[in-house]
């Protein structure tokens, strides 16, 4: 599958999931760390230790509490997605880069 159609790459319960942008989701073998290292840093960025998202999947980016960054994600997703403030400064960077 060409990675422009990869909207994000999720982690439950030690199983990852691919989510395509029309909403398709697969079950993969690699685990998120496996995939930092073969995806294009250009393309991906992983946001928490649940979630690599690409740049055309973030809907909406909010401050929240404790200075964190609250994403949006389409498709949407069942939970909230927070990034870190540690791991935000770089996310920023990421998206200022684009």
């Amino acid at each position: 599958m060409p990675s422009i159609d990869i909207a994000y790459f999720s982690s439950e319960n030690k199983i990852v999931h691919l989510t395509t942008h029309s909403g398709q989701r697969y079950i993969i073998r690699q685990t998120l760390d496996e995939l930092v290292q073969e995806l294009n840093p250009d393309d991906f960025f992983k946001v928490t230790r649940n979630y690599i998202v690409s740049l055309k999947a973030i809907h909406k980016l909010s401050q929240s509490f404790d200075y964190k960054l609250k994403l949006e994600l389409t498709p949407a997703v069942n939970e909230i997605v927070l990034v870190s403030r540690e791991r935000g400064i770089s996310f920023k960077n990421w998206l200022d880069s684009k």
